[in-house]
């Protein structure tokens, strides 16, 4: 890399950053040193400089990573969202492991995988009907709706699937490749960013909503929560 592609790579970042400062000053809520997005941030430990390596490798530089007090699953949304100075507790979200229980293997296709990890908002519950509605129509049909029945995997197939042990189970850097589907909802946010987990259970990410495209770029864009 020229020294010229590397300071204009350095002010592309630089101009990221203060977009996405920008962005949550709007909102009312600053992230504690929010300078330190990015590579910038010192080593969290454990899956975090995996991940880090991920998302940098993808040529992601605007996350964040955040370690939370043990008991951060036995307090309130509001206090997670205190907890991660968030704008909202919209913008925390959960990736889940699903099981197409119907699933046959000679019907297997990229449009029709046993497995999926879905990303949904805390605040919302997630739908099965609607990914059922969902994987039927993007198989135009050709799959019966018998064989389509949507429930949350068991936690050690989880774990199997993504490397991660429920609590820190994220769409980064999973043991296995799997489709993505996100909430449509999480287009809505503003600022456009989501907390997520981060390997770690008590490890936090923070990204863009648009980089969740260039994580995945055939992620799918779904209503699956009520």
């Amino acid at each position: 890399m020229s020294f010229e592609t590397d300071l204009l790579q350095r002010r592309q970042e630089l101009v990221l950053r203060r977009v996405l400062q920008a962005e949550v000053n709007r909102a009312g809520q600053l992230p504690r040193n929010l300078d330190a997005w990015g590579a910038e941030q010192e080593d969290l430990g454990g899956h975090h400089s995996r991940l880090r390596a991920a998302l940098e490798a993808a040529g992601l530089r605007c996350y964040r990573f955040l370690r939370v007090a043990s008991d951060y699953y036995s307090t309130t949304l509001d206090e997670r969202r205190a907890c991660l100075q968030a704008a909202s507790v919209e913008h925390l979200c959960k990736t889940i492991t699903v099981e197409n229980t119907a699933w046959s293997p000679e019907l297997a296709s990229p449009s029709f995988p046993r497995h999926m990890l879905v990303l949904v908002q805390y605040s919302a519950r997630f739908d099965e009907a609607k990914l059922k509605a969902h994987t039927y129509a993007l198989n135009c049909g050709g799959i019966g709706k018998k064989r389509i029945c949507w429930r949350l995997a068991p936690a050690e197939e989880s774990e199997r699937l993504t490397g991660y042990r429920s609590g820190g189970v994220t769409i980064v850097n999973t043991r296995q490749e799997m489709t993505i589907v996100i909430s449509h909802k999480l287009l809505a946010l503003s600022p456009a960013v989501v907390w997520m987990g981060a390997g770690d259970v008590d490890l936090k990410l923070c990204l863009r909503v648009a980089d969740l495209r260039v994580l995945h770029p055939g992620l799918q864009v779904v209503d699956v929560t009520t």
